[in-house]
């Protein structure tokens, strides 16, 4: 039961962490060529910039969004506090993909324009190559969030999770029932 709590809390962080790190993409996005538009490749490639905008602004929507409403799940009903629904899932797969996808096109277009002399000037490719790594970074925080909480989620369907249990006797039977609120017990 402690592991679960803990795993919630890191959790809960691992998101703020990975908000923290869109909104860093982000600014590099829009003001890393010497304060002035980035851009995903160098020449402004319109798929590209589209997809990668795309990409950034949906998920720091997404990740908005996933932690308000784990607040007021928190309030609502605790013990489900980090369940996940297939939406969610779907969404952090998705996430997955359309990060690693745009850290490739980044990198793609910014590999291409390295000076040779790229360690002794402030040069827009080196910038480019950050925010394509920092997306690649975040398709992996996603990868790992959803390993976590589908474990956290087979924790709490196997057992591991539940608190006290009732007993109650219907006809005879003695029927369990441990708490998890989603379950129900019916009885024939």
């Amino acid at each position: 039961m402690e592991a679960y709590k803990v795993l919630k809390i890191v959790l809960v962080l691992f998101q703020l962490v990975k908000l923290v790190l869109n909104s860093i993409v982000i600014y590099i996005y829009r003001k890393g060529d010497n304060g002035y538009f980035m851009g995903a490749s160098y020449n402004k490639n319109h798929d590209a910039e589209a997809y990668v905008a795309a990409t950034f602004i949906g998920y720091i929507t997404f990740n908005k969004a996933q932690l308000i409403g784990q607040v007021f799940n928190y309030f609502y009903n605790r013990r489900s506090f980090y369940s996940r629904g297939a939406l969610e899932t779907v969404m952090l797969v998705y996430g997955i993909i359309a990060f690693l996808f745009s850290g490739v096109i980044i990198l793609h277009f910014w590999l291409k324009f390295i000076p040779a002399n790229h360690f002794t000037e402030n040069d827009p490719a080196c910038v480019g190559i950050w925010m394509g790594s920092l997306s690649i970074v975040l398709a992996v925080m996603y990868l790992v969030e959803i390993v976590v909480s589908q474990f956290m989620n087979s924790m709490s369907q196997s057992g591991d999770n539940r608190g006290g249990g009732i007993d109650t006797v219907d006809k005879g039977r003695v029927v369990q029932y441990h708490g998890v609120p989603a379950n129900e017990v019916r009885m024939s």
